[in-house]
């Protein structure tokens, strides 16, 4: 997040829940992995995992289709 900042972009972490999605609707505070977003727009966010030293997408499929939380600072409407 660091590096993407310093390159002029906002970066925010994510937490991710790898398996089975969550239901939208019901509160769960179980996440099993952290990854890290981009903002490309208001709203609209770019997910890359820099901790899979194995794939060359910036999102590898096990990832892909998860229930996933931006954490920023201020919460999710905030700008």
């Amino acid at each position: 997040m660091s590096l993407l900042r310093t390159a002029g972009l906002n970066s925010y972490p994510v937490l991710i829940n790898v398996g089975t999605k969550m239901d939208p609707e019901v509160a769960d505070p179980f996440f099993d992995h952290a990854i890290v977003s981009v903002e490309l727009s208001k709203g609209k966010y770019i997910l890359m995992d820099p901790t899979d030293e194995h794939t060359r997408n910036l999102l590898p499929t096990y990832d892909c289709d998860q229930s996933f939380l931006v954490c920023r600072p201020r919460g999710r409407d905030s700008h």
